[in-house]
C-alpha cells in the first residue's frame, strides 16, 4: 500500500521478529534443511530491500545488515542477474552510501562512486531489465519498469549533492555530469511510472513507488535547470492526473483529490501531490510569474490526515535548495515539537 509512515514503524517490528527467529545470518540457519535456508535468506533480502527503500525516502539510517549472508564469489561476476538479484545489489549500494563509513567522503565522490556501481550492475542483468524492447512477457514488461523506476530514484537520490544551491561542491570538476544524470534519472523515473501504470495498478498501491514518482516530479518542478522545460512540464501534469480520480472531491481549503487517497496515500505524499497541483494550477489559471507562482504557492499548501501534525511553513524555494524545498514537503514530523504538549 502507499501508507509508507505505517511501513516505516511496521518494518521496525518485522526486523526484530526475524532477527529473533535467526532469519538475518546464515550462521542462526547452518542446521537447517537446504530448503528452509534457500527461504530464509530469500525472506532477509526482501526484509533488506524494503528498509534500503525506506531509508533513502526519509534519509534515515538503516537497521538491517546484509553481513550476514554470504555470496558466492560468482555472483559479482555473472552477467545474467534477474530482476531479484540486481535489486539485492542495488540494495546493497544504498546500504554501503548511506552508512557511516562514508560520511567523511565528499558527498559528490561518494555520489560519482555510486552511479558507477550502479551502472555496473544494470548492465549485468538480463537483457530484457536493461532495454525494454527485449521484454517479450507481461512479467518482464512489469519488471523492467520497477527495476527503471527503482534505479531511477537511487540515482536521483545519490546526484542530489549536486543539485544543492551555492555550495562549494558546484565547483567539483564532475558536477555537471551529476546534474545531468539527476536530471535524467528524475525524468526516466517519471516516465517509468507513467508507462507501469498503464500496465498494473501496482504503481499506484506501492508506497515506494509513490514516492520515487511524486518525488521526481516535484524537484522537475522545483529545481531550476528543469522547471521551464516544457518536457518536465507535460510529465507533471500527467502524473497529476494518473492520481486524479473521476470521483474527486474537494476539500475546505479547494483542493481536489481522491475520496480513497486518505486510505491508500500517506499525508506527506497528499501534501506533495497538492503541492504539485497547485503549482501547476496557478500558473495555468492566473499566469503568475515564477517567482509569483511559488511564493504564493509555498504559502498556501493545505495539511491533510488526522493527528499530531502541526502546520509546517514552507520556505521560498527561490532562497532554500530543491532538496531541502522536497524535505519540507516529503518529511513532515510525525509529530508538532513546537507545541507544549508534554510529549517531550
Amino acid at each position: 500500500m502507499g501508507q509508507s509512515d505505517a511501513a516505516w514503524a511496521l518494518l521496525g517490528t518485522t526486523i526484530r521478529l526475524a532477527q529473533t527467529m535467526g532469519l538475518h545470518t546464515e550462521r542462526s540457519t547452518v542446521h537447517w534443511p537446504e530448503q528452509m535456508k534457500m527461504k530464509a535468506r530469500n525472506l532477509w533480502s526482501t526484509i533488506v530491500w524494503q528498509d534500503s527503500l525506506l531509508c533513502l525516502c526519509y534519509d534515515r539510517p538503516p537497521i538491517v545488515s546484509v553481513t550476514g549472508w554470504s555470496l558466492a564469489s560468482s555472483f559479482f561476476e555473472r552477467q545474467d542477474l534477474s530482476f531479484a538479484e540486481v535489486m539485492h545489489l542495488l540494495c546493497r549500494i544504498s546500504l554501503d552510501i548511506m552508512g557511516p563509513e562514508t560520511l567523511g567522503v565528499v558527498e559528490l565522490d561518494r555520489a560519482l562512486e555510486g552511479l558507477q556501481r550502479v551502472d555496473d550492475i544494470h548492465q549485468r542483468g538480463l537483457p530484457y531489465l536493461r532495454s525494454r524492447e527485449n521484454c517479450i512477457t507481461l512479467q518482464q514488461h512489469l519488471e523492467h519498469l520497477a527495476l527503471r523506476m527503482h534505479t531511477s530514484f537511487c540515482v536521483s537520490v545519490f546526484c542530489r549533492p549536486a543539485m544543492k544551491q551555492s555550495t562549494p561542491q558546484s565547483f567539483h570538476p564532475h558536477a555537471g555530469i551529476l546534474r545531468a544524470r539527476a536530471k535524467g534519472s528524475l525524468i526516466d523515473a517519471s516516465k517509468a511510472f507513467l508507462d507501469f501504470q498503464a500496465l498494473s495498478t501496482v504503481p499506484l498501491r506501492s508506497w515506494s513507488m509513490v514516492h520515487t514518482v511524486l518525488s521526481s516530479t516535484l524537484l522537475l518542478c522545483i529545481w531550476e535547470e528543469t522547471r521551464n522545460d516544457p518536457e518536465c512540464r507535460n510529465l507533471q501534469q500527467k502524473v497529476i492526473d494518473v492520481f486524479s480520480s473521476s470521483n474527486s472531491r474537494t476539500n475546505d481549503d479547494g483542493a481536489s483529490f481522491s475520496e480513497n487517497d486518505s486510505q491508500w496515500l500517506s499525508d506527506r505524499h497528499i501534501r506533495a501531490l497538492v503541492t504539485l497541483r497547485s503549482a501547476l494550477e496557478r500558473e495555468q489559471e492566473t499566469g503568475a510569474t515564477e517567482t509569483e507562482n511559488w511564493a504564493g504557492m509555498a504559502s498556501n499548501v493545505p495539511q491533510f490526515g488526522p493527528g499530531p501534525v502541526g502546520y509546517m511553513d514552507m520556505p521560498d524555494p527561490f532562497d532554500v535548495s530543491p532538496v531541502t524545498y522536497l524535505d519540507s514537503i516529503m518529511n513532515l514530523p510525525m509529530f508538532d515539537y513546537t507545541q507544549e504538549n508534554g510529549f517531550l
